[in-house]
């Protein structure tokens, strides 16, 4: 009798231990599944953008992801950013801004592509070609003491820059280096635009030279 006792004692106990197994297994799974969301939350930001919802993640938009995620107040970066409509679903967003230096992206949301196009610099103007498809944006820096200038011609549809060639007999550097100080960017057609800047290398008597650029597919 007192064998059976044992025997019964026995597998009373191993059933308990299996019952508590059993619990602890699912509760670490709980855990688990619960970090795997936390992550899947981390992994995804959310923007506003007129009235419109966006999801931001690493793989569409890499640069304003990092940014935000690395800013250690995802809150704040979100709410220091500052939009702009170029075009339709064309949005320049200023971001990681130091008064009025910042870096400077265009993206499109609906498309998912995004493009840097300036760093550590003051956001000047932006100008649209006459038909719409193209756009010049100017930004400056202080350089030495004083304040240079770079435009950047782009494909509004593609968001690639455009190489700039030019159309007349001055022989400026691009204007893509903060090389030199521009006082104004106009769209002549779709293809050529006047850039009217100082004089490099100065010339005696002239202060500023106005000259033509042609643009055009990559």
């Amino acid at each position: 009798m007192r064998k059976w006792l044992s025997i019964l004692f026995l597998l009373l106990l191993i059933i308990a231990g299996c019952s508590w197994t059993g619990s602890a297994g699912e509760k670490g799974l709980d855990s688990a599944a619960g970090g795997d969301s936390t992550e899947e939350q981390e992994e995804s930001i959310k923007l506003d953008v007129d009235g419109t919802t966006y999801i931001i993640e690493q793989d569409n938009f890499p640069i304003l992801w990092q940014f935000i995620h690395s800013s250690g107040n995802t809150e704040a970066a979100i709410e220091g950013l500052h939009y702009q409509e170029v075009t339709e679903d064309r949005y320049l967003i200023d971001f990681a801004c130091r008064e009025d230096v910042c870096s400077h992206l265009l993206i499109s949301f609906e498309d998912e592509v995004s493009y840097l196009l300036s760093d550590l610099s003051e956001r000047e103007s932006i100008e649209l070609s006459p038909e719409g498809g193209y756009a010049a944006f100017l930004f400056s820096r202080d350089v030495n003491g004083e304040k240079k200038h770079q435009m950047t011609v782009v494909d509004m549809a593609s968001l690639n820059p455009m190489e700039l060639e030019t159309a007349d007999e001055h022989l400026l550097p691009r204007p893509d280096q903060y090389q030199y100080a521009i006082d104004s960017v106009t769209f002549m057609e779709e293809t050529l635009i006047q850039m009217k800047s100082e004089s490099i290398p100065e010339e005696p008597g002239r202060e500023s030279v106005t000259s033509l650029w042609k643009y055009g597919k990559e």
